[in-house]
């Protein structure tokens, strides 16, 4: 699913998206190791720029998939500043949130 998103946005001209995964690093080898998260835990599976520079976050979610409560702070965060978060089960439903949001409907 993240990657029938990836090439279905990748294709488009408005817009630049990006896998997204959360991690942990490692400063040094144990002990004192000191955990360094380079991407929020709760972030958006799929990341990007909207032509014009408002911020894309698609979660990618099965039919049955939840949020978690992070994944729905994550969300109020991101609507919160002017980006655009969404839900989305294909590429289909990405292409779709996309163009909404370029014509200014999200």
């Amino acid at each position: 699913m993240v990657d029938d998103v990836l090439l279905t946005l990748g294709q488009r001209r408005d817009c630049k998206v990006w896998r997204q995964r959360s991690a942990v690093l490692w400063t040094r080898p144990e002990p004192g190791a000191i955990p360094l998260r380079a991407v929020p835990d709760s972030a958006a599976d799929v990341s990007g720029v909207l032509r014009g520079g408002r911020r894309l976050e698609l979660e990618c979610k099965t039919e049955h998939g939840t949020q978690s409560d992070g994944q729905k702070d994550w969300e109020a965060m991101i609507n919160g500043m002017g980006g655009v978060y969404a839900v989305v089960q294909s590429g289909a439903q990405a292409e779709q949130v996309v163009d909404e949001a370029l014509r200014g409907e999200r």
